[in-house]
């Protein structure tokens, strides 16, 4: 026992010190990673190699707590000692950049593939973080472990794998101004290299690069010094080929070229955009440009700087791209829509129209439907003035209509009238389930006579004879059946397709009757005569004394029994009555009408159905109901269904072999079980949990499969939290690819298997210690935790009621108490739930029911309605705020206006108020006021005449550096509101200084104090304040100061400005002074005391004849004494005589 001890014990310290030999050195995010792929390198810093099947990979993305299923990926092959292994998303991309193979391509959208923002770890098989970067739960923006178009590199000292992230451990370079900010590649990355993988006594450090200019031959370990040769030959220059490939070049030799674009034929949806798509035909795309309008908004300009030579192929977008097809003559590429130029110099290229190679035409406003009688073929827009003759339809209805298995369908058209009636003035319209705009048909089929797949004459004739009938056919239709057929049609309804019989042209009909309606998708069919839906797998037969059609009113035509409806509903594959019409039904027998029931009655002659639409016939067992597939009920009825066997719950799945998972726990091991599998693609969560309803410690979950199916399968714990280790247990497990499952093969049809374990053994019972089940109920048990010997919990009714959401097709309550299925509280339960005492949690569904098929998946079809987080009935959970309650010893109603805590909803002061255009309603008071309007803001930047350009760098785009610009006319379209912003002097002659225009530019801010301020002194913005009138506004500012004209600065003394300091200015000043009052002149206050005196006199005096002494006094006084000028001060102020004499 002692050995097998020491064992095990020596066994798991071996394991911890591998594991903690590998561990995270980079992970990348370059800023051209586009181009370049993404990687993340590990590093061995063992003495012995470690095999790397023993290991996984994961991601979380931004801010989930949650890792993605997608990225959970196991690592193959093996790592050196002292070596890297490179995980890639792109190994093409990888190769191009760096010259190198990576270790193993795991492709995008997982753990090599993160943009910076993400968590990420290197796992154990049994789900132990080995290695951790970033904190799960914790987007990255803006914090420690952002490497945002950069990269993290693990420090030097960082040398053992850590499952916990310290952020002192790491080198962050990123764009958010990390470091040394963005990196591109495959300079500012090293891969296969890591600056704490110090060498041996006997390594010598330095380049190991061959290609690097300072390769070093004799270097054994690369030390990250490797340097490149620029395109002028330097070693580690940086000089590089501009866009006309010249070396160290300004792009000079780029050409101006103009795109326009006219919209007035087709109108405009959106921005008018344009890009570059192809250069020399390789898919090299720019960003989108929006192009500007001069005129009415119709035609739309832009213009590119481009290298001449090349061969561009660019797009236009509004909303969508042009139509291949539309412009095959000028245009080409994969999609057919990439129009060409190749420049020489500067030009504007021809205005063309939208989805045309040519000029648009003039706009001609008229009628463009030929069939009108004022037809005007000169006109280019319908202007909705088509006038039609007014012609008289002919009595005529859908006398039958058919669904029938596979493609066995057909609609009979009857001539009531007396006359022969020509149908080509006729049509069948239709809609495709959901119509694309309601009560509009989607589809148009004229009556021809033809098979409409390839043209062929059915019988060739439009022509109905009086009392005759008309039949359109699949051309799959029974042999049986089908030469009553007059024409054919390959795309019949299949029960949810609204079909009518129209009279006159598509743009101008008389709807004469319909099967259906246009309306919305009914599901699988409609209901008629009270049979759910009636339209499908049936055929209904007009009755004799329906004598018109119900010109589109199908609901009235449908009924809601057999006595109000027009239409009698036979079975599936009834086509007794093609071919004529009308017919008489003697008085139904309603009963079970299939010999293998239990209840077949010989006498019946119309099947039986409840109100489900489900047949009342009864059966034994599986072996005879009616279909291969179904669900037996416990009351003997079956029915098919329709999504999958899960359909079938409260009843008997027939047709497929069952298999019911059974698994114990042992002590040590909680959590919900999960059954994961090849079946469910090892999904992790997928309603795939197992249940203990009866509280006897056996968890349970049943799957069905189709008889003889193999899977592998293994338990796991909270989906993918903990898995069981089956590791050698040959007796219940197999061992496929390195992976140790379960397997089972499932039995015959209708037959059921059991695969009952206690988790993590081949033993279907536990060992435990526990004294549940003996039945005492001792002191440290309850109902809770045993039930078996203390007996099962109290239960109470615990009623959900609400307010405010009328709007909902339907509201489900769900909560913690129902494992948040979707379905805990629903009509169906009267919204009434029993629980035992206990605090509980729910949220209310707004479910959408116009959504197809919204029951199989309730929460993707729902808006989930949530209590305030602050509120009194918030379980004040920010991340998952839900109402929480309070079951204690009674039954209890819980009621709230949806979103909030009070019990119902407030009615509002505006539900009664009607505001003209332009005005919303105010809910405090009821009153109307003026809806705040954006403004076009234009901001008009004096004091930069030295910059390369100038750009707005605001808050109103999430401070891009693009916020106004010279491309947007230095203008911007704001909401009403107060922002901020700054000033950016652009350098230009900074080599692609648009990929970081803040980085390349002298910001001007608001002076501190002044009234632009914002009153933030570490970041001291521009403010503005846009007043929502919708009024154009202009921002001038002389950058750096709040004022809006830049004041020239004068030289000391020059009172004239004329550039010099002279005797005329002494004369100025002095003229000024003798005045007297309050003279002031910036450019006089030569002592710059803040005031204009004789003082000032002297100074200038003595600056023009240059006395070396410095005058001293700081007062002085100017007397005038006939013709002459007596100054006198309290210190010295200079020998200055002067004498002024008038010319």
């Amino acid at each position: 026992m002692f050995n097998s001890i020491r064992f095990l014990f020596i066994t798991t310290l071996f394991s911890a010190f591998t594991f903690a030999d590998v561990f995270m050195t980079e992970l990348t995010d370059p800023q051209n990673s586009t181009d370049t792929g993404r990687y993340v390198e590990l590093y061995n810093s063992g003495d012995a190699e470690v095999d790397l099947t023993e290991f996984t990979v994961q991601r979380w993305t931004n801010g989930n707590a949650d890792p993605t299923a997608s990225s959970l990926v196991g690592l193959t092959g093996t790592i050196s000692a002292g070596g890297f292994y490179i995980i890639c998303n792109d190994a093409a991309k990888y190769e191009a950049t760096f010259g190198l193979i990576c270790d193993q391509d795991i492709g995008t959208g997982g753990f090599a593939d993160s943009n910076g923002d993400d968590n990420m770890a290197l796992v154990r098989l049994d789900g132990t973080i080995v290695d951790m970067f970033g904190v799960p739960g914790e987007d990255g923006s803006g914090t420690g472990h952002e490497f945002e178009d950069g990269r993290a590199e693990r420090a030097a000292g960082n040398t053992m794998a850590s499952a916990v992230w310290d952020e002192a451990g790491w080198n962050i370079d990123n764009d958010s101004g990390g470091g040394d900010g963005n990196q591109y590649a495959p300079e500012g990355f090293d891969p296969g290299a890591w600056i704490g993988a110090a060498g041996g006594d006997d390594d010598v450090a330095g380049c190991t690069d061959e290609t690097a200019c300072n390769y070093n031959a004799d270097a054994t370990l690369n030390d990250g010094s490797c340097e490149y040769n620029d395109c002028l030959g330097e070693c580690g220059g940086s000089a590089d080929f501009d866009q006309c490939g010249v070396c160290n070049g300004d792009d000079d030799c780029l050409v101006d070229v103009s795109f326009s674009v006219d919209m007035s034929i087709e109108g405009v949806v959106g921005d008018v955009k344009v890009r570059i798509s192809t250069v020399n035909g390789e898919y090299s795309p720019s960003d989108w440009f929006i192009m500007g309008s001069e005129d009415d908004g119709t035609t739309f300009h832009y213009t590119m700087f481009l290298v001449p030579g090349n061969t561009y192929g660019y797009n236009f977008n509004d909303g969508g791209y042009e139509s291949g097809s539309a412009i095959a003559d000028c245009a080409g590429g994969n999609y057919g829509n990439d129009r060409y130029v190749t420049p020489v110099e500067d030009m504007a290229l021809d205005m063309v129209c939208w989805e045309s190679c040519e000029a648009c035409p003039a706009v001609v406003p008229g009628c463009t439907d030929d069939t009108a009688e004022n037809y005007n073929a000169d006109a280019t827009v319908d202007d909705g003035s088509c006038e039609y003759e007014q012609l008289e339809a002919a009595n005529l209805f859908i006398s039958e209509a058919a669904e029938g298995s596979s493609n066995h369908k057909y609609l009979e058209i009857y001539n009531a009238s007396d006359e022969s009636v020509d149908l080509s003035l006729y049509a069948l319209a239709n809609t495709g389930n959901a119509p694309t705009v309601a009560g509009e048909h989607e589809f148009w089929t004229p009556f021809d006579g033809l098979d409409q797949s390839d043209d062929l004459p059915v019988s060739g004739s439009t022509l109905i004879a009086p009392g005759d009938v008309y039949v359109i056919c699949d051309n799959d239709l029974d042999e049986s059946v089908i030469g009553q057929c007059d024409q054919y049609h390959a795309y019949l309804s299949n029960g949810d397709d609204g079909f009518c019989l129209v009279f006159g042209s598509e743009a101008n009909f008389q709807v004469l009757d319909c099967v259906g309606d246009w309306m919305a998708d009914p599901g699988s069919g409609w209901e008629v005569a009270g049979v759910s839906n009636a339209t499908k797998d049936h055929t209904l037969v007009r009755k004799s004394s329906v004598t018109i059609g119900n010109a589109g009113g199908w609901e009235d035509s449908a009924g809601f029994d057999s006595d109000s409806s027009e239409w009698v509903v036979l079975d599936q594959n009834d086509w007794a009555y093609i071919g004529s019409h009308p017919h008489e039904f003697a008085s139904a027998v309603l009963g079970c009408m299939d010999s293998n029931a239990t209840n077949y009655n010989p006498d019946a002659t119309e099947q039986d159905y409840n109100e489900f639409g489900t047949s009342l016939c009864t059966y034994a067992s599986c072996e005879t109901i009616p279909t291969d597939m179904g669900c037996l009920w416990e009351d003997g009825t079956s029915s098919e269904w329709w999504e999958g066997w899960w359909n079938c719950e409260g009843g008997q799945v027939c047709g497929l072999a069952e298999v019911v998972f059974e698994l114990n726990l042992p002590d040590g091991v909680s959590g919900t079980p999960h059954v994961n599998g090849s079946y469910n693609d090892w999904c992790g969560s997928c309603y795939n949990n197992m249940s203990d309803d009866d509280g006897d410690g056996t968890w349970t979950h049943v799957q069905y499969f189709s008889a003889g199916e193999y899977h592998d399968y293994k338990f796991t714990i909270d989906g993918w939290g903990a898995q069981e280790d089956l590791t050698g247990l040959t007796d219940c497990a197999l061992e496929t690819d390195g992976y140790w499952n379960r397997n089972f093969t499932a039995g015959d049809a209708n037959t059921s298997q059991t695969l009952k374990y206690c988790y993590g053994t081949c033993d279907a019972e536990c060992e435990t210690a526990s004294a549940c089940g003996d039945g005492t109920c001792a002191d440290d048990e309850d109902c809770s935790t045993c039930p078996s010997d203390c007996g099962g919990c109290a239960e109470y009714n615990v009623t959900f009621l609400f307010d405010g959401l009328d709007d909902c097709g339907q509201v489900n309550v769900t909560g913690t108490f129902d494992n948040w299925s979707g379905w805990g509280g629903n009509p169906d339960d009267g919204y009434t739930v029993a629980l035992e005492e206990g605090i509980y949690e729910f949220i209310y569904l707004c479910v959408d029911t116009s959504i197809d098929g919204w029951w199989n998946d309730v929460w993707a079809s729902s808006t989930t309605v949530n209590p305030p987080l602050d509120g009194s009935c918030s379980n004040g959970n920010p991340e998952y705020t839900n109402y929480v309650f309070d079951v204690s010893g009674s039954d209890m109603t819980i009621s709230y206006c949806a979103g909030t805590c009070d019990a119902t909803c407030s009615v509002s002061l505006c539900d009664s108020v009607t505001c003209p255009d332009g005005q919303a309603c105010e809910e405090t008071d009821g009153l109307c006021y003026d809806i705040p309007q954006p403004s076009i803001v234009t901001f008009d930047i004096n004091g930069v005449d030295d910059c390369g350009q100038v750009n707005i760098h605001g808050s109103w785009d999430d401070w891009s550096g693009w916020s106004a610009h010279p491309d947007s006319g230095m203008s911007a379209t704001l909401n009403p509101g107060e922002y901020e912003f700054v000033i950016l002097c652009v350098d230009t002659d900074i080599p692609y200084w648009w990929d970081n225009v803040v980085g390349s530019s002298l910001t001007y801010n608001a002076p501190i104090g002044g009234d632009c301020w914002n009153g933030n002194d570490e970041f001291p913005n521009y403010r503005l304040q846009v007043d929502g009138s919708g009024d154009p506004m202009t921002v001038s500012y002389c950058a750096g100061t709040c004022d809006a004209e830049c004041v020239a600065a004068c030289t000391p003394g020059d009172i004239n400005a004329d550039d010099e300091v002279n005797v005329l200015d002494v004369v100025a000043i002095v003229n000024n002074v003798i005045a007297g009052g309050d003279y002031y002149d910036e450019c006089a206050d030569v002592n710059h005391d803040g005031a204009t005196n004789v003082l000032d006199v002297v100074a200038i005096v003595s600056s023009i004849v240059g006395d070396a002494r410095s005058a001293d006094a700081t007062s002085a006084t100017m007397n005038r004494e006939g013709g002459t000028l007596n100054i006198s001060g309290n210190g010295y102020i200079g020998a200055v005589q002067m004498t002024l004499t008038h010319g």
